[in-house]
């Protein structure tokens, strides 16, 4: 079988019974797979659905993303559902998850000042040792 799309044709090999299998390996060396999943095991991701005006969407985030959203929703006084409609319709042609991420990481950055870093200690990290 020939397919229409010329990118998967150089994929494509006979099989041993005439089907048609994948030529490109299941997992590459570093345990990618060629559909984007990954072979170290299950996701970390945690899912939830959002109700954005009368539209309902899945989310998946890390637990650390999940906690500073919830953070955020309290410090601003508002549901986690208004927090990602509010983000939804600022967003440029990214999906919500990616949106929900740059916003979660602006909030923070723009909060975040010379003394609070000083006070934590950012900044050793890139501090070349003395010799």
């Amino acid at each position: 079988m020939v397919s229409p799309y010329p990118h998967v044709n150089d994929r494509l090999r006979a099989g041993p019974f005439g089907s048609v299998q994948s030529a490109m390996p299941l997992v590459n060396e570093l345990g990618a797979r060629h559909d984007g999943r990954t072979s170290r095991g299950p996701s970390t991701l945690v899912q939830r659905n959002i109700a954005i005006g009368a539209h309902r969407t899945t989310v998946r985030l890390e637990p650390a993303m999940w906690d500073a959203l919830d953070e955020i929703c309290e410090r601003e006084g508002l549901s986690l559902n208004e927090l990602c409609g509010r983000i939804a319709g600022r967003r440029s042609a990214s999906s919500v998850t990616a949106a929900v991420r740059v916003f979660v990481m602006s909030y923070f950055r723009a909060a975040a000042t010379e003394d609070g870093h000083a006070r934590t200690g950012h900044g050793l990290l890139y501090k070349k040792p003395r010799q």
